[in-house]
């Protein structure tokens, strides 16, 4: 009697009840102690409340039978009996319990309990009606009366003690009140209509405009007479450069070393150019104005170019060993899906409060939901309907994943074996057979009182739970919504309900029905989506590459010379001609002396030469490896990978690396052009000896030398910047920043050696085809 009359309970020396019927009184109070059990007085005070109604010793004194009735079996039973409570229980009871809330309708617990009571009349006489569920098994009136017997003090929610005191959600009275604070008195400074401080920031604020005009201002004009005093240099003739000053690399490209401040400003070289003068010249020890900080840059990646360029085969081999080393790290390759591990910081209070539940409480459940609405937008509460439901939804109840695993074995069951399945079928049972035409009648009558048609797990249920869109008419609602509540951990014992889940989730996807639309959604549906997300788009990873493959190999070309084109041009318009001619639509006179047709032969020998085809395969190459080394790398820190990485870096590093290689690239043909071997033919057509040309190797160092600050500038800024989101708490802006970071530095370290060298090896192998080409010719 101790266990289900409760702690505040004090048990009387005898009794007036048996063991069955404590029995049946703990049956009854456990269907309410779920709705009540957050509020220790409401439930106290129920238990005891029904504790001295059955066993109470003095039921005399508060106790009347009104009606008696004859049992199956022969024996009298009360029919209706007068419970006489006292005016300060009936309201005691009635405060204690009014304003407890149940979060499984998100509404409050008096709405089940006493039927939405406004007051402590209304709320005792719900309870004693006879009613199935929480109802009555009889009649139980509670008539006002001046004198009782039942003299006992209820528990209020505010009292001290943890037999009675409630949280502030379920009983206000306990909510803390902040001090009054009374308003400030007197006017204070002011000046006008403002205050003094308003006034005084307004002042500030007129300052430090007043003094930024300013300064904007005075810096403008400066700029404007430097501007101008470098158009007048301008208009000076420039000197051209000594034919024997210095022909190596490093002078061209940070400037003379010698000083020729003696010649003033207007006699300097680089001061009668002006600024943009390298831009007019292609000699780059004309350049006027040298940055220390630029020369140096360039300085570095001459030398690094032409180490590249010389020693490819070194290069080759020791990018490959790091690249190995960085690619270790895939065997600890992990994949987050999880949204609250990619979207919440592991440091925050949300996810710290979070942890402290699951390890006290467990994690929360796993859901599985089903939606179902009529496909022309009625209401899908219909006989036919309804009744096709609940057979499928007892085909759920048996299905078993290949391990043996049922619902049964997942479910959450708090009454020990019926599990949480919040459906109509809670209503309607198994068979609509049962209700015939009578079922509109009973759905209407348990979303009106939920409290009246229990569920075998024993709590009611809100009505908006399992019939949404109804406006008033529950009939009239657009969808009928399922929920399974399944129990979840975080360690292995979850695996049985995911497999479970995923039975579900093929069986459901195989559901159909004419006229209905089914929607639904399993614990692991998801992650499932987002990793069918992810494989799909692997096939537009892979076309983009290789449309941006062909474009790179396509654009990098530099197609057929202008005397080829030309030659085959003018052997095209005269065999035209000659057509012509012959079907008599222009006269003979008019068609030019028959030249010899272009030798066709050498088009391949030139496209060969010309195309870049493995080179633009070894540029999108590198960003490739660069992805990889970037995700091994930080897979061997630790850094999970999110399939944001996954879907978006290849694009992003591969639209930051063809950049770089069309600067390279196209910096080097500048280099060909201003010092490599012309064409034999425009050789010969300006009657010049062709002059003598720097090595490959020197021409692809300048060309690094030149774009290597730019990219380097470039590269920095990016990788400063990506490495600045890895601050943010939230892990997949993080985790995405530190990949793109790690994979915009490796991408640009690999384009400024390992493809230098490629450069290196293909302007080589252009020009033994081009020289052997010309000497074939010549």
């Amino acid at each position: 009697m101790a266990s289900v009359c409760g702690p505040s309970y004090t048990v009387p020396s005898s009794v007036c009840c048996t063991k069955d019927q404590l029995e049946t009184l703990r049956d009854k109070t456990q269907q309410a102690a779920p709705l009540i059990a957050s509020c220790p007085a409401c439930h106290n005070n129920f238990r005891t409340f029904y504790c001295d109604f059955t066993c109470s010793p003095d039921q005399s004194t508060f106790l009347d039978i009104v009606t008696i009735q004859n049992t199956t079996n022969g024996k009298q039973a009360v029919k209706e009996v007068d419970y006489l409570v006292s005016d300060e229980f009936r309201q005691g009871f009635y405060d204690s319990c009014k304003s407890v809330q149940f979060g499984a309708t998100n509404g409050f617990a008096m709405d089940l309990i006493g039927g939405g009571a406004k007051d402590a009349n209304g709320f005792l006489k719900y309870m004693g009606d006879l009613r199935p569920g929480l109802g009555s098994p009889f009649q139980i009136s509670f008539p006002e009366v001046k004198e009782t017997g039942y003299n006992r003090k209820p528990l209020g929610c505010a009292d001290e003690g943890l037999n009675a005191r409630c949280a502030c959600a379920d009983c206000p009275s306990t909510c803390p009140t902040l001090p009054y604070v009374a308003p400030p008195s007197g006017t204070g400074c002011r000046v006008g209509a403002v205050s003094c401080l308003t006034f005084s920031l307004l002042i500030i604020y007129s300052v430090c405009i007043v003094l930024g005009l300013l300064f904007f201002s005075w810096k403008q004009a400066i700029r404007h007479r430097q501007r101008k005093y470098e158009r007048l240099a301008l208009t000076d003739p420039p000197l051209s450069p000594s034919a024997s000053g210095p022909q190596n690399g490093l002078d061209g490209l940070v400037g003379h070393g010698g000083d020729d401040s003696g010649s003033g400003p207007s006699g300097s070289i680089h001061f009668r150019l002006g600024r943009g003068a390298s831009l007019l010249d292609p000699m780059d020890h004309l350049q006027p104005k040298q940055n220390k900080i630029n020369a140096a840059l360039r300085r570095f990646f001459y030398r690094l170019g032409l180490f590249c360029a010389k020693r490819p085969m070194e290069t080759f081999a020791m990018a490959s060993i790091v690249i190995a080393l960085l690619n270790i790290g895939w065997k600890y390759f992990a994949v987050e899906t999880d949204p609250v591990r990619l979207w919440v910081s592991p440091s925050s209070e949300a996810a710290t409060q979070k942890h402290f539940f699951d390890d006290t409480f467990g994690p929360f459940y796993r859901t599985e939901q089903v939606f179902i609405s009529a496909t022309n937008g009625d209401t899908p509460v219909t006989y036919d309907t309804l009744d096709w439901w609940l057979k499928v939804e007892s085909e759920i109840s048996d299905l078993k994943s290949s391990s043996g695993v049922g619902l049964k074995d997942i479910c959450f069951a708090p009454t020990g074996d019926a599990c949480v399945v919040q459906s109509v079928s809670a209503w309607l049972g198994e068979d609509m057979k049962q209700w015939g035409e009578n079922w509109q009648t009973r759905v209407t009558d348990c979303a009106g009182r939920p409290g009246e048609c229990l569920p075998p797990f024993g709590q009611p249920i809100d009505p908006k739970l399992v019939l949404g869109g109804a406006k008033g008419d529950w009939l009239d609602a657009k969808a009928l919504v399922i929920t399974w509540v399944v129990n979840n951990y975080n360690d292995d014992r979850a695996k049985p309900a995911e497999e479970w889940e995923t039975v579900l989730k093929d069986y459901l996807g195989g559901l159909k029905r004419d006229g209905v639309k089914i929607d639904y959604s399993t614990g692991v549906s998801l992650e499932e989506e987002l990793n069918k997300s992810t494989n799909t788009d692997v096939k537009i990873v892979v076309l983009s590459y290789l449309v941006m493959f062909l474009y790179v190999s396509l654009t990098l070309g530099g197609g057929l010379p202008t005397s080829v084109i030309s030659s085959i041009t003018s052997y095209i318009y005269n065999r035209f001609l000659r057509l012509l001619s012959l079907a008599g639509l222009v006269s003979r006179s008019s068609v030019e002396a028959s030249a010899p047709p272009p030798d066709f032969s050498v088009i391949p020998t030139i496209l060969s030469v010309n195309s870049k085809f493995s080179l633009g395969l070894f540029g999108i190459i590198i960003v490739l490896v660069a992805v990889s080394s970037s995700v091994g790398l930080f897979s061997l820190l630790g850094v999970r990978v999110t399939l944001i990485i996954a879907e978006v870096i290849p694009f992003l590093v591969l639209a930051v690396g063809v950049d770089n290689v069309f600067i390279l690239v196209h910096e080097l043909d500048r280099q060909n052009a201003l010092h490599a071997l012309p064409d034999r033919d425009e050789a010969d057509s300006n009657h010049e000896e062709p002059p003598a040309m720097l090595a490959p190797e020197e021409r692809v160092a300048r060309a690094v030398a030149r774009m290597g600050p730019s990219i380097l500038l470039s590269s920095v800024t990016e990788t400063v910047a990506f490495a600045l989101g890895a601050l943010v708490p939230m892990p997949a802006v993080r985790n995405f920043a530190i990949y793109a970071a790690g994979s915009v530095f490796l991408g640009a370290v690999m384009q400024v050696t390992v493809f230098v060298s490629a450069m290196a090896v293909d302007l080589r192998r252009a020009e033994v085809s081009y020289l052997s080409r010309f000497a074939q010719t010549s």
